[in-house]
């Protein structure tokens, strides 16, 4: 190829070390390049300096990168370096190679090409009916029978980190393994565990040096010796020790073992008291679980000939490995091979470049990337692999140490955050970047700090409008990327949207967000699902779906609408919200009813997308209309259709495949299926006008440039937030997932060296950045009023609250609260912060808003049911009803209208309630006179009057005594506070009762029905006393919580303004347990209300 007028330009424009590395065309090569280095200009130049001075053609050039997006940035320099001849060039993701190379080579690989990538649903289902089958006493085993298994989402992540990794689950076994046994070896033969049980001090820790020393040098090389696998897997556990105690200060310069607790904390676990053991034997339990779960993953998807998205380099390893015809077919093709953003490559990736270059003497292989922007960590990448390059190829290393973005005041930042990572390749150790361009107007960095998220974004919304008003894009050599804002979360970008419309910011904005997790879809999701429940039959259901339908902003409703359409419900068609819409005057909701009825007629025969439109035909019409105003909603609501669709085609495409049709209940089974198992439903949302103010993630940002970067909520524990929960991986694992403080430098790195010209700082309370202490001042602001005045869009539900006195006169107390049952009381009662249970207190007791049957409710309906019939029949047959009434009501069980393998569970908690409860029940209730399902009403002393079932009494009428029994059909572990006032309520209630007048109630407890799972026991009753005084007391409560009702006083959120909430503060800080906190918050929350009973 001849040199282009552009191509000689643009070597003559490089500096000495990009000319080094340029010209640098044969054998290995690895680059260091800094952000604003150049180096996507560098791997053009090279791949164009190649086509000029070696006999190679185009196709004889590789280059692999990290994302698509870096993959079309690269190919759009290439076109402008060499023309047409870039097009010949194979530029392309990894995994865009290996598919690549399959549909080339179909004969080399194993896995047929008619094999169909397996979807994430069905990959949630496959471990989902896994982990349920493993035994009870699995470290993967547990979790409700009714809800998914509890490590779906761990196992999904762990077998494709394992996947990338390029190990395999035999290996993985042996190191859990060889962890056990270290830990087996050193309880016999070393005093550590002993000495940890100690108490902390400075002879101690030097007394656990020296045992921890003498131990780990006696012990085997069987557990000191690596096992085979990569470089950068692992390290031996007694390795591991060892070298942290050496490396740990375990007592410092004021004699405290700080060091030591340390170090005692991360290989120990247990108590000084209890005993401690190693952590890592659990650890590796787990492991060694959960690679059994793995292969039997894989081997279901080779089964039914599936396979997932890493299976796409796996193959591509697996058949140049046994395949030296194919390998040389690549290697005779791809003389020249470039890498790009090499941090960021795995260890199955690391394993493709090893194949391409295996048995060649000095590869033309060129590796791109900087350390200090590894951010992709927990994606399964390893900047291991970097040094695993320079271990096997020798290569020639250049570091790039010119950078053309940015000021010298930001790259002087940026390289001060970067020398505080701790972990740094050898071939970056001479790396130190200087700035280009001269010094800018920005020469020292300052955070605004408010008080709080509100303020914050009001005031970068306001700043950035102020830069817009003063010209600044116009001073911006590309205005769309002139002004960026940045943040390590997308919620914060989307909290920040508001506050930029209002300011009229134009912003650009791309997020996949989760389909069930959309405000906007939600009406939508929710006419789906009443549709298909109608057609179903399922009136119940589908009628928990028409509050949510009914009040709909798209579909014509209002807050006022609403709760006047719900009372009329419970008043005239007694909660029956279907036939209160069938018998409207009101034109929408008749419309809307009809629109339902026609939609369900249909939903079992029409196809699927002309009548999914038709459902959504008003909603698009009005997102169609505001889309000027709310420009988020429109885009949101257009997504989320888009992906719905693109779901229904896809779940549609795959039953096809299988000979048979889907219809709308089919798709809405599978959203519910997606939605149980926590699979998202991706939709791309993607905002923006030319100009506009770029929103973008942290990790998002990589590879982009803009005069000014805002960066959104730059708070310490924001940046350095790790996940958290149990870990699959142990201590020693160095692919394990947790994020380390090196990650968040790094990720702030990144985020900062995004700025060409000026960096702003902001964030709401909190501390400072650890890594900018001492590098940036800090300056607090106070908001001013008007900043706090975006209005936040409520959910759907609070257009059930009566909010205003307009509302609250629609209710009737005479007509709409006629008693005050235990339920009630608690739910008022019972503090929430922000008052929120007074304040929701009509919708739930007075409107009460259809809900879904649940299979737990309408089970707890047959027992309680069962239970009454034994009861009622023992005293006329005696023992020998039992039998037949059980099967009754095991029938009824196994006719419940829910998913088959929900009933079968259920149909167990049955079996273990009549094996264990049943006997006991027959025993206790023999020489009482039983009343079952009591319905019982009585005045206050002051009038309030009460209402209540009580499940069964035990009277003892000689003694004029009553037993009360509340039966509980749940697993609960702990009691909920408000079990104590129930059963206070239901002694009050007996004793003031006309039925028991002169009774005085003995005893009164809840009494779990289903046996523990793992003893088989019945748990013991809760049971709780009440002497006249806490009586009298709760009768107070009781009178003042019925006259705020009767007065419409839901409103108690003057208490936290009150004294009485001051001072339970104050005595909080006193308590360390988080029950006794909220005890004493609740007591004074009581008296408040006695106190100012709202008349």
């Amino acid at each position: 190829m001849n040199m282009t007028p552009e191509l000689i330009a643009s070597l003559d424009r490089l500096n000495p070390e990009q000319h080094e590395a340029v010209e640098c065309l044969d054998g290995p090569l690895l680059v260091i390049a800094g952000p604003g280095t150049g180096k996507t200009q560098l791997l053009s130049l090279r791949a164009a300096n190649i086509l000029a001075k070696r006999d190679a053609a185009p196709r004889n050039i590789l280059c692999l990168t990290y994302t698509e997006a870096g993959a079309e940035a690269m190919r759009k320099r290439l076109i402008e370096l060499i023309g047409r001849d870039a097009y010949g060039i194979e530029v392309s993701t990894f995994h865009g190679f290996a598919s690549s190379i399959r549909s080339r080579y179909p004969e080399y690989f194993v896995r047929p090409s008619t094999d169909t990538l397996v979807t994430s649903l069905h990959q949630q289902e496959i471990f989902d009916r896994l982990l349920k089958s493993l035994p009870f006493c699995s470290p993967l085993g547990g979790g409700s029978p009714d809800m998914p298994a509890q490590n779906i989402g761990k196992m999904i992540g762990f077998v494709s980190k394992i996947k990338r990794s390029g190990l395999d689950y035999d290996t993985l076994s042996a190191i859990a393994q060889q962890n056990i046994d270290a830990a087996t070896w050193l309880t016999e033969h070393s005093e550590l565990l002993t000495l940890v049980c100690e108490r902390a001090s400075a002879a101690l820790a030097e007394r656990f040096e020296e045992e921890a020393e003498r131990a780990c040098g006696m012990a085997p090389t069987s557990l000191t010796r690596p096992i085979g696998c990569p470089a950068g897997t692992y390290v031996p556990y007694i390795l591991e020790l060892r070298d942290t105690v050496r490396r740990t200060e375990l007592i410092d310069e004021k004699g405290k073992s700080s060091g030591y607790t340390k170090v005692r904390d991360q290989f120990f676990g247990g108590s000084n008291s209890q005993g401690r053991t190693f952590k890592i034997a659990e650890q590796s339990e787990r492991l060694k679980a959960a690679c059994d779960v793995a292969r039997r993953y894989q081997s279901e998807l080779n089964q039914h000939h599936l396979y997932d998205y890493d299976d796409m380099i796996g193959d591509f390893v697996n058949a140049v490995e046994h395949n030296d015809a194919l390998r040389q077919i690549l290697q005779d093709t791809y003389s020249y091979i470039q890498v790009d953003e090499f941090q960021d490559t795995d260890g199955a990736q690391m394993r493709i470049i090893e194949l391409l270059c295996d048995g060649v003497g000095a590869p033309n292989i060129m590796a791109v990337g900087d350390d200090d922007q590894a951010i992709m960590r927990f994606q399964g990448a390893t900047i291991e692999c970097a040094n695993q390059f320079a271990a096997e190829f020798s290569p020639r290393s250049i570091v790039l140490k010119t950078n053309y973005r940015s000021t010298p005041a930001i790259v002087e930042l940026g390289q001060a955050i970067a020398r505080q990572i701790e972990y740094r390749l050898d071939a970056s150790s001479n790396k130190s970047i200087e700035a280009f361009k001269p010094q800018g107007d920005q020469v020292s960095f300052s955070e605004n700090v408010y008080t709080g998220k509100a303020e914050e974004y009001a005031a970068v919304a306001a700043s950035i409008r102020q830069r817009i008003d003063a010209g600044y894009l116009d001073d911006c050599e590309d205005p769309d990327e002139g002004i960026a804002v940045i943040s390590a979360k997308h919620a914060a970008l989307r909290s920040l949207i508001p506050f930029l419309v209002k300011e009229n910011v134009p912003f650009s904005y791309r997020e996949r967000q989760n389909l069930f997790a959309s405000e906007r879809m939600q009406t939508t999701l929710a006419l789906l699902r009443c549709v298909t429940a109608l057609a179903r039959g399922q009136k119940g259901l589908a009628s928990s779906y028409l509050p949510q339908i009914i009040c709909a902003t798209e579909l014509g409703g209002n807050h006022p609408s609403s709760v006047a359409f719900a009372l009329n419900a419970k008043r005239e068609h007694r909660g029956d919200w279907m036939a209160a819409m069938h018998e409207s005057d009101n034109v929408r909701v008749k419309e809307l009813y009809d629109g339902l009825m026609q939609w369900a007629a249909e939903a079992s025969t029409s196809p699927v997308r002309p009548l999914l439109f038709r459902i959504v035909e008003r909603s698009l019409g009005y997102y169609q209309n505001c889309k000027e105003q709310n420009p988020l909603g429109a885009a949101e609501f257009n997504a989320g259709i888009r992906a719905l669709l693109t779901f229904a085609e896809g779940e549609m495409g795959d039953a096809r495949r299988m000979g048979r049709a889907l219809r709308l209940p089919d798709i809405v089974d599978k959203l519910d299926a997606a939605q149980k198992f926590g699979v998202s439903i991706d939709a791309s949302i993607d905002l923006g006008t030319p100009g506009a103010v770029r929103l973008t993630s942290a990790h998002s940002s990589k590879g982009l440039e803009f005069d000014c970067v805002y960066l959104l909520d730059a708070d310490d524990s924001t940046w350095h937030k790790g996940a958290g929960g149990m870990s699959l991986y142990p201590s020693n694992l160095l692919i394990r997932e947790e994020k380390d403080d090196d990650d968040a430098r790094r990720l702030l790195f990144v985020a900062i060296t995004r700025a060409k010209r000026h960096l702003e700082l902001y964030r709401a309370g909190g501390s400072a950045l650890q890594e900018l202490t001492g590098l940036i001042d800090s300056c607090e602001v106070s908001a001013e009023a008007d900043q706090l005045s975006i209005a936040i869009e409520t959910e759907w539900r609070d257009n059930y609250v009566l909010d205003t006195p307009e509302l609250r006169a629609l209710l009737d107390p005479h007509t709409d609260v006629k008693f005050l049952s235990a339920t009630a009381l608690n739910n008022f009662a019972t503090y929430e912060p922000g008052c929120a249970n007074s304040l929701h207190f009509p919708e739930k007791q007075i409107v009460r808003l259809p809900t879904a049957p649940t299979i737990q409710t309408e089970f707890g309906t047959i027992i309680h049911a069962m239970f009454e019939e034994i009861v009622n029949r023992m005293e006329a047959d005696g023992e020998t009803a039992i039998e037949t009434i059980e099967a009754e009501y095991r029938q009824q069980i196994s006719w419940l209208d829910f998913a088959p393998e929900d009933v079968h569970r259920y149909s167990e908690r049955f079996e273990r309630i009549c094996r264990a409860f049943v006997p006991w029940l027959v025993e206790h209730v023999h020489g009482y006179r039983c009343v079952t399902e009591a319905n019982m009403q009585c005045l206050t002393t002051e009038g309030t009057p009460l209402f209540g079932f009580l499940d069964l009494l035990l009277v003892d009428d000689a003694a004029k005594t009553v037993q009360i029994v509340d039966y509980k059909t749940g697993f609960g572990k702990e009691v909920p506070a408000g079990y104590h006032r129930q059963l206070k309520f239901y002694k009050l209630l007996v004793e003031a009762s006309p039925e028991f007048y002169g009774y005085t109630v003995t005893s009164m407890g809840d009494y779990y029905v289903e046996p523990d799972k793992t003893t088989g026991e019945l748990r013991p009753p809760f049971a709780t006393t009440a002497n006249a005084d806490d009586i009298a007391e709760l009768e107070q409560l009781i009178d003042a919580v019925w006259s705020r009702i009767e007065h419409g006083a839901w409103d108690t959120g003057a208490f936290e303004q009150s004294d009485a909430h001051e001072l339970a503060i104050e005595e909080q800080k006193s308590c360390r347990k988080k029950a006794d906190k909220a005890e004493i918050v609740q007591r004074a929350y009581e008296h408040w209300l006695v106190e100012n009973p709202g008349m």
